[in-house]
């Protein structure tokens, strides 16, 4: 197992800290009740794992975790400030017909899919994501 990336357990929580959302809005978000949620921060990925058996990326019943974790990681290299990406999850944006990317990511998992597809097709400045 690759040891140097983080885990996705620790990436939703990063996203979770940074963002400074409980477990029910980041719950809403991945399309998951809360208690699914915490249990995917809460898991150990590592633990008892035989490192000679290849592991998979994605662990089973965490696949709605893989857009939030594309939207975040995309952000982050785009605004890397926390507070600037909350600025742009929350604001109204034209290619969501002026809905906020964050209510369109709630919306349904498709939708969530879709500003994950958005932004890593999206131009690499804070000022093409309507930033400022």
């Amino acid at each position: 197992m690759n040891t140097d990336q983080p885990t996705l357990p620790v990436l939703l929580r990063r996203i979770q800290l940074d963002w400074g959302m409980d477990s029910a809005q980041m719950a809403s978000i991945a399309h998951v009740d809360a208690a699914t949620f915490e249990s995917w921060v809460s898991a150990k990925s590592d633990d008892a794992v035989d490192a000679s058996v290849p592991q998979p990326t994605v662990p089973p019943g965490m696949d709605n975790a893989v857009p939030l974790v594309s939207i975040y990681t995309r952000l982050s290299a785009v605004i890397p400030s926390p507070e600037e990406q909350v600025q742009w999850l929350v604001k109204p944006h034209s290619a969501f017909d002026q809905n906020k990317p964050v209510d369109v990511m709630r919306s349904s998992l498709a939708n969530l899919n879709w500003v994950a597809y958005f932004l890593a097709y999206a131009p690499t400045s804070a000022d093409s994501l309507s930033l400022n």
